[in-house]
């Protein structure tokens, strides 16, 4: 009983603080490493954004593993999941599997050690004519390693 009445207290209080934040008010600042420059929470996430669509597009196995999380997961449109080793498998057997990734609309928000990405994508798998066109969602939490991508949602735009 008490397990339950501290499960509803929970459920309750986390909107609560949640959304009473400022988004980005408590972002934290972190270096970049090749400026040395103070960067915000939100500037390290558009940063790993960017450098995570090149990895993708170079088939860069070492900075997609640096930027996801052990724990990283996608949930596909079919309901179906994907983990990092899997992720990681996917790129070892193709290579570089995109022709081209452009993400447009990408918002950014920063709740103190998490964070929230949102967008669209237009993805062109190499022998394809048609691009791919998603609305995604990315999580992203700051743990010991820093900032990393634990989690994906998307889904096709119809047109």
């Amino acid at each position: 009983m008490k397990q339950l009445l501290f499960l509803a207290a929970l459920l309750i209080a986390m909107p609560v603080s949640i959304f009473s934040q400022q988004p980005n008010a408590i972002a934290r600042a972190a270096r970049t490493p090749s400026t040395g420059q103070s960067e915000t929470a939100e500037q390290t996430v558009r940063r790993l954004e960017n450098e995570l669509r090149e990895a993708s597009l170079q088939g860069d196995v070492a900075t997609i593993e640096r930027i996801t999380a052990d724990e990283w997961v996608v949930q596909n449109p079919d309901t179906t999941q994907h983990t990092k080793p899997q992720l990681i498998a996917f790129y070892k057997a193709k290579g570089k599997p995109y022709v081209s990734i452009k993400d447009t609309g990408v918002e950014v928000i920063v709740f103190g050690n998490a964070a929230v990405v949102t967008g669209r994508s237009s993805k062109l798998l190499q022998g394809q004519t048609t691009p791919l066109e998603i609305q995604f969602t990315r999580i992203y939490a700051k743990l010991p390693a820093g900032w990393q991508v634990i989690g994906m949602q998307f889904h096709p735009i119809t047109k």
